[in-house]
């Protein structure tokens, strides 16, 4: 008799089972909870992403994603995941696509869900020639920072020392300002370097000399093609005061309302070469940036 309940139950157990794994399998017969997302991956907007997902996760599952371009016919914006994140870039233009994304298992029937999205195109301003000198300069604290000869690009008259940078600092001091709005300041502080044409000899460090002294407003025009600075503002300079376009200055009242240089940047954009021709001879001036 115990043999025979213990076989009813054994049985009883076995049946009430049977329903309860159907109904197991039956609720993983479908690929449920597709879903995908969609991210931007350039500063320029074009290049999307699209990582696809279901719930629960299956990594038997292929996705098939397509990015919806309508100018591609050989299928070249359709890509196939079992996970990792696909992407396309599309035209360079700002256009709303339709991205269709599509989750297949074998013995299981494909889903498929859409989603739009819209590309903004940003197009980046090209730098202009201004902003490739923006920002503040010095006279570099090495030996032929600043020199004069007879020729461009040869300082044989005269170039400063290493020892000149100290005895000189309150020249290698002074800063020479591009700012982004077109203006332009010398930032001399409260000393720069004084020479006789300016009341001062022999040279030393002294307070600016009126107009060098940072007291008129300046604007400057950088030109990258001709390779050319002009500093427009009646006492405005690089390097020193003294050279101008027509000569070597006899006395602060000579300044001229406007001084054109012959500039050069690197191609790290640090250093800056700067040449005068002031009639008889060349200034040579080289500035890194602060």
């Amino acid at each position: 008799m115990k043999r025979l309940n213990k076989g009813i139950y054994i049985l009883s157990f076995l049946l009430l089972s049977i329903p309860f794994a159907c109904t197991e399998e039956e609720d993983f017969s479908i690929i449920a909870g597709l879903d995908f997302t969609v991210a931007t991956l350039n500063a320029e907007g074009t290049k999307t992403g699209v990582l696809p997902t279901t719930v629960p996760g299956d990594g038997r599952i292929v996705y098939t994603v397509d990015f919806g371009d309508p100018a591609v016919t050989d299928d070249s914006d359709v890509f196939q995941t079992s996970g990792p994140m696909v992407s396309y870039t599309y035209p360079a233009e700002s256009v709303t696509y339709t991205i269709t994304v599509t989750a297949a298992l074998d013995g299981k029937e494909d889903v498929s869900i859409t989603k739009e999205h819209t590309v903004i195109y940003a197009v980046e301003e090209p730098e202009t020639p201004a902003s490739l000198i923006e920002g503040t300069w010095k006279l570099s604290p090495t030996a032929g920072a600043l020199g004069v000869g007879p020729n461009k690009n040869d300082v044989s008259w005269w170039s400063n020392g290493t020892a000149d940078v100290t005895t000189r600092a309150c020249l290698f001091d002074d800063e020479y300002v591009f700012n982004a709005d077109g203006s332009f300041e010398n930032v001399l502080g409260s000393d720069t370097w004084l020479e006789p044409w300016q009341g001062t000899n022999p040279e030393a460090c002294g307070a600016p000399v009126f107009p060098h002294d940072a007291s008129t407003a300046a604007t400057y025009t950088y030109d990258a093609a001709a390779g050319t600075i002009t500093l427009n503002g009646k006492g405005a300079f690089l390097g020193l005061a003294k050279a101008t376009n027509t000569s070597q200055l006899a006395s602060p009242a000579d300044a001229p309302n406007s001084v054109t240089y012959l500039a050069e940047l690197s191609a790290d954009g640090n250093t800056l070469e700067i040449d005068i021709d002031y009639g008889s001879g060349w200034w040579s001036f080289t500035l890194v940036r602060k």
